[in-house]
């Protein structure tokens, strides 16, 4: 059998206000392709945004910061 971990919970913030929070990265992830208007899932965003605490500047000047 195997045993599943619990999903890594994400929370997104977007020029310092809580955007959206949620329980696995996945979520997140298509959460932030849509909201960034990506034809494709921005895992290096992501993951840089969850693992080494980089936030991301979108081209309109809006700053991403992902926590968790």
């Amino acid at each position: 059998m195997k045993i599943r971990k619990k999903g890594v919970p994400v929370i997104i913030y977007k020029n310092n206000v809580l955007l959206e929070e949620f329980p696995i990265i996945k979520e997140a992830a298509h959460f932030m392709k849509g909201e960034l208007g990506r034809e494709l899932i921005p895992w290096s965003i992501i993951n840089k945004g969850i693992h080494e605490n980089k936030s991301y500047t979108h081209i309109n000047g809006a700053i991403f910061f992902l926590n968790n």
